[in-house]
């Protein structure tokens, strides 16, 4: 490869970082029922756009999902689809 198509390249891949743009929105719900730590997870994620969150067992990562999946709802006014392996869709139905 010559210079200038790595630099081109370079280029290229600057402008697909998106390290430390939000493209989120502020949160429209945020249920009293949460704890503290996971509504400011919930609204994190909401500011952010583009999250992961990565809280250990029994934290609330699927209530803080649900929560997440509400905001996007009310805020598109569009169906959010949401991806859970077999073994946690039932607890994930429930908790909805």
């Amino acid at each position: 490869m010559t210079r200038q198509a790595v630099d081109a390249y370079d280029l290229f891949l600057q402008s697909k970082n998106h390290v430390g743009a939000d493209s989120g929105f502020t949160p429209l719900f945020l249920p009293d029922f949460l704890f503290d730590f996971q509504k400011a997870l919930a609204e994190w994620a909401v500011l952010k756009g583009r999250a992961a969150i990565f809280a250990d067992c029994g934290l609330g990562k699927t209530i803080i999902e649900l929560v997440w999946a509400e905001n996007i709802f009310r805020y598109t006014e569009k169906p959010v689809l949401i991806l859970t392996p077999l073994a946690v869709s039932a607890q994930t139905v429930r908790e909805a």
